[in-house]
C-alpha cells in the first residue's frame, strides 16, 4: 500500500488502502466509530460506517481499506470494520512533540506531544472532559476520554503535558480551527 502522506492529498471519494498502527484503540471516539491510524510518513482519521464491538487497542499494526473523506476538517479513511485487517502487535510510535500553537493541518492525524497551561475550566463533552491548554504560542483543546483522566481533573493553571493523535473539528467552515489531541491512554495526561 501506499504511504499515508501520499493518499492524504488525493480526492474525496477516491478509494485507499493504508498500513500503520493504531494511535489510539478503535472506537475509542466519536461514539465508537473514530480511530486514527499512522505510518512513518503521516497520520490520518478513521471514521467507521458503525460503532464498533470488536475494539483493537492503541499499538496494533492494521492495513485500513476505504474511501477518503473529510469530515469537519479532518482528513479521514471511511471504512467498515471488516476492511480493518489485524497485522498484529505494534508499537506506538513516537510521539512528535510541538508547541501546542503549531498542533495545526501539518501535524493532522499524527501522535503528538503539547505541554502548556491549562486556560479554561474543563468541560464536559461527548468523548470525554474538554481542557484549553497554551504554552505561550496558540491555544489547543485536548479532548480526554474517561480512562486516560487522572484522579485530580486538571484545573485552571495547571501545567500539563498530553500526548494523542492530533484531529480536527471545525464546525465553522474555514478549515482552519478546531485542532484537538485525543488523550485516550492513562498515562498521557
Amino acid at each position: 500500500p501506499p504511504a499515508i502522506a501520499e493518499v492524504r492529498p488525493l480526492f474525496d471519494g477516491t478509494a485507499a488502502t493504508v498500513e500503520g498502527v493504531l494511535t489510539m484503540a478503535l472506537g475509542a471516539v466519536d461514539g465508537a466509530r473514530g480511530g486514527f491510524v499512522q505510518d512513518d510518513t503521516a497520520g490520518i482519521g478513521l471514521y467507521l460506517d458503525a460503532a464498533v464491538t470488536d475494539p483493537l487497542p492503541a499499538g496494533t499494526r492494521v492495513r485500513v481499506t476505504g474511501t477518503l473523506d473529510t469530515r469537519y476538517a479532518q482528513r479521514i479513511l471511511r471504512v467498515s470494520r471488516a476492511a480493518i485487517a489485524d497485522l498484529g502487535a505494534g508499537a506506538l510510535p513516537a510521539p512528535w512533540t510541538t508547541a501546542t500553537g503549531d498542533a495545526t493541518e501539518a501535524l493532522e492525524g499524527r501522535f503528538v506531544e503539547v505541554r502548556g497551561t491549562v486556560t479554561e475550566t474543563p468541560s464536559a463533552l461527548a468523548d470525554g472532559t474538554g481542557i484549553t491548554i497554551d504554552d505561550g504560542s496558540g491555544p489547543v483543546r485536548l479532548v480526554v476520554t474517561p480512562g486516560a483522566l487522572p484522579a485530580a481533573t486538571p484545573v485552571r493553571g495547571d501545567v500539563v503535558t498530553a500526548r494523542g493523535p492530533l484531529g480536527q473539528r471545525d464546525s465553522t467552515g474555514t478549515g482552519t480551527v478546531g485542532y484537538r489531541v485525543y488523550v485516550t491512554l492513562p498515562g498521557d495526561l
